[in-house]
């Protein structure tokens, strides 16, 4: 494929001498990004609302794949209780977990363990481009795979620990899920040391307060 690539050197990040992490922010950059998605992606472009980043990994100068990160899901039940979140503390600190909408190692570039390699470097780079664009630092990735099509392998060669699998909904808009009966594993990832006991700690370091929301519930 013949793409150009994106050009920007906006939060850029090097992890070895092969791989580096942009971030996609012009309108012309995420345009080149939804086609990639559109042309070889089995979901497809995204549409996201609130939050979102969209790193594209390099190789040597040309673009080797692309992930984008956005808002986590409501109500996980498995992730919900691994964390040991109350019903309060998840309303106001959802905002520290974000979740791999799409991961795209572009056809002509695939190769083995590449896969693993760029989730790896993508990930090392996320919290800093995060807490760039929008000022706090998230704690836990969260992302899915389906079990009838995936194994999840990059996923596991990446330090990711699976915790059980999701209803069978799908996100219908911004505020709607309906049902698709096809229940997708759920991967979550320490994006640093202890993050899990941090997401219901008392008090957060102020790296990441500020993502506390005024969240609805009872704790």
């Amino acid at each position: 494929m013949n793409s150009p690539h994106v050009s920007t050197t906006a939060g850029a990040a090097h992890f070895d001498q092969r791989l580096e992490v942009r971030l996609a922010t012009s309108d012309a950059e995420i345009q080149q990004c939804q086609q990639w998605l559109g042309e070889e992606h089995f979901l497809g472009p995204a549409r996201t609302a609130g939050e979102r980043l969209f790193q594209v990994l390099y190789e040597e100068g040309q673009p080797v794949a692309l992930l984008l990160w956005a808002a986590c899901a409501w109500h996980l039940k498995d992730r919900d209780e691994w964390i040991d979140w109350d019903p309060l503390t998840r309303a106001r600190r959802l905002k520290l977990i974000v979740s791999n909408w799409r991961f795209l190692v572009l056809e002509q570039t695939r190769r083995p363990n590449l896969a693993s390699q760029c989730l790896g470097a993508a990930l090392r780079a996320l919290p800093d481009q995060w807490q760039e664009r929008y000022g706090y630092r998230p704690l836990l990735a969260e992302s899915f795979t389906d079990p009838e099509s995936h194994a999840g392998t990059c996923y596991k060669a990446s330090g990711w620990e699976p915790l059980g699998f999701s209803k069978g909904f799908a996100r219908h808009r911004c505020e709607f899920y309906v049902p698709h009966d096809r229940p997708k594993k759920l991967w979550v990832k320490e994006l640093e040391p202890k993050a899990r006991q941090l997401l219901g700690a008392r008090q957060l370091p102020a790296q990441h307060a500020a993502a506390e929301t005024e969240g609805f519930g009872v704790r």
